[in-house]
């Protein structure tokens, strides 16, 4: 086989990992709507947008929230009984952390949309949404790639992974343990040519 079809058969999908399973520690794009793998900035390796973590971003939300929301109502109150200064302060003090915890707000409530409609599909449907993502982890031997992988499965299990698909045996041998989803059906890769 030439060696760019090799490349393009190196890693097709990831069976260990389910990026389209949803996991309130990992990152999660919400452009993408997965687990994408990421750049060392949390970007994602698919397109480009900032990432974050559901888990981490809940916490901050509700403080900034509860902090914002509350002092822009009390400012418009003040302004409405005559109270001029204090409610503008209110206002401009609590436009900050309001419009911050609300962008967390929006994301957070496609996180959970996208974790709700994932949660109540199968395990063999939430497979083959995997296998059909138009982005596909790759595995490869760098730090970006092991920090995703650790947020799934243990370190041992990380570099485990990383020797079974990037082993440097003959290509065949790579070739054959990956299963190629052609027209709907999940078939082994053809036999090697000799």
């Amino acid at each position: 086989m030439k060696t760019r079809q090799l490349r393009a058969l190196k890693m097709k999908n990831i069976p260990e990992i389910n990026h389209c399973s949803p996991k309130s520690r990992a990152y999660w794009c919400y452009r993408c709507k997965s687990h994408n793998t990421f750049n060392h900035g949390y970007s994602c390796k698919d397109c480009g947008a900032s990432m974050f973590c559901p888990a981490a971003t809940m916490p901050w939300m509700i403080v900034l929230c509860g902090i914002g929301f509350p002092l822009l109502v009390f400012g418009v109150g003040i302004i409405l009984i005559g109270g001029g200064d204090a409610g503008l302060m209110c206002l401009l003090i609590g436009a900050f952390p309001a419009l911050v915890g609300g962008m967390m707000l929006y994301h957070l409530r496609s996180w959970f949309a996208w974790s709700s409609a994932q949660r109540s599909k199968s395990r063999r449907e939430l497979d083959l949404e995997a296998m059909d993502h138009p982005f596909q982890p790759v595995c490869e031997d760098t730090s970006a790639f092991r920090q995703w992988a650790k947020q799934f499965l243990s370190s041992r299990k990380v570099s485990q992974l990383c020797e079974k698909y990037s082993s440097a045996g003959p290509a065949e041998e790579r070739e054959a343990r990956i299963s190629l989803r052609v027209e709907g059906e999940i078939k082994p890769p053809p036999p090697p040519e000799e």
